[in-house]
């Protein structure tokens, strides 16, 4: 009996030290993480009046923005909202603002390379709908990716939001390309 004891001890401390080893040789792994994006998202009803014409016009915005916050440069990033486009940024300069697959995306930053995000490098991803309906249920979900691995513990690369009515923002020409 004290025999199957002893191995029962010896089985349990092995398994222990295995668990402990496994998780101190995956914290260097953690410690060299590349990056850490960081997705969020909103949609907002938008008023904008033509200075020529003055007539007004309503569209709805879809907002999603993708931050690199970690201290490292991420590749192969690639952004998008369930439902709605999926790009890879290209390189933009700061402050300036290119359309594709039917979307507009700008970076305060600017991306020097496509697809690449230097720390702390951005970019937003503008889908647009003609018209707003106050009150208007709306729900939109977006990710980002990229080759390297991130710390799901801290951000995830997915944001949600839903709301009853997009907010009415008064928007002059020159504030948005």
């Amino acid at each position: 009996m004290n025999k199957k004891i002893t191995r029962s001890l010896v089985v349990a401390a092995t398994a222990g030290a295995v668990g402990a080893g496994t998780l101190l040789a995956a914290a260097p792994a953690h410690a060299t993480n590349a990056g850490d994006l960081w997705v969020s998202t909103t949609v907002v009803c938008q008023k904008t009046k033509d200075a020529k014409t003055g007539k007004t016009t309503q569209t709805t915005r879809r907002l999603v923005s993708v931050v690199n916050t970690g201290g490292r440069t991420l590749t192969g990033v690639r952004a998008g909202q369930i439902g709605g486009a999926e790009i890879t940024p290209r390189a933009v300069k700061a402050d300036a603002s290119y359309r594709t697959n039917g979307v507009t995306v700008s970076s305060r930053s600017g991306i020097k390379k496509t697809g690449v995000l230097g720390a702390g490098d951005n970019f937003v991803i503008s889908q647009n709908a003609a018209g707003c309906r106050n009150p208007e249920p709306y729900a939109i979900v977006a990710y980002a990716t990229a080759k390297q691995g991130d710390d799901l513990l801290n951000r995830p690369n997915l944001a949600t939001e839903s709301g009853i009515a997009p907010r009415v923002v008064t928007v002059l020409p020159h504030q948005f390309r």
